[in-house]
């Protein structure tokens, strides 16, 4: 949903400074409004850091004067509808990563590692089924699958594949000390 929603907000010309943002803060409000629920609210500079989070969004995604100026109508009601949708993917993204955060707060201190290779390894099987199921409906399996390119795209792939466990080590670590 992120990187659809960065997509879809590059083509409305608002790109990763309108949907990073809105996913970021959503990840983030969602953990918080579970542990309200079980440890009570967050103190006041908690809550005045959401207050000027959710403020800045509404600065980086309300419509600019350049953008009601360029284009015909028709390229302004196709922007529109790619930001509105991009605002959405947003959101879904950022539910997806705070009950990802939700979840792995849960696991006790014995088994640190354990849910996160269980984490992995699911979501390497459904990027591999979501792979084929796109190569069927597009019509086609091959038994190869190129990496278009070239070495750079691989080693910045493998790169942010690495920063994302160890980012997911890093906060099971953070939360399992406290």
């Amino acid at each position: 949903m992120l990187y659809r929603g960065l997509a879809l907000g590059a083509e409305a010309g608002a790109g990763a400074a309108m949907v990073s943002p809105i996913a970021a803060v959503v990840g983030a409000v969602v953990p918080v409004v579970v542990s309200s629920f079980q440890e009570g609210l967050p103190a006041a500079l908690q809550m005045a850091g959401f207050a000027a989070g959710i403020a800045g969004i509404w600065l980086v995604t309300r419509p600019h004067e350049l953008d009601t100026m360029a284009g015909t109508e028709h390229l302004q009601a196709g922007r529109r509808a790619g930001k509105r949708q991009g605002i959405q993917l947003a959101v879904i993204a950022g539910l997806g990563f705070g009950g990802f955060f939700v979840c792995l707060a849960q696991i006790s201190a014995q088994g640190l590692y354990y849910p996160l290779a269980a984490a992995k390894l699911v979501q390497g099987l459904l990027a591999i089924l979501a792979l084929l199921a796109v190569r069927l409906r597009q019509g086609y399996l091959k038994a190869e699958f190129t990496i278009t390119g070239g070495r750079n795209a691989f080693v910045s792939a493998l790169g942010a594949g690495l920063l994302d466990a160890a980012g997911n080590v890093l906060y099971i670590l953070a939360t399992g000390l406290t």
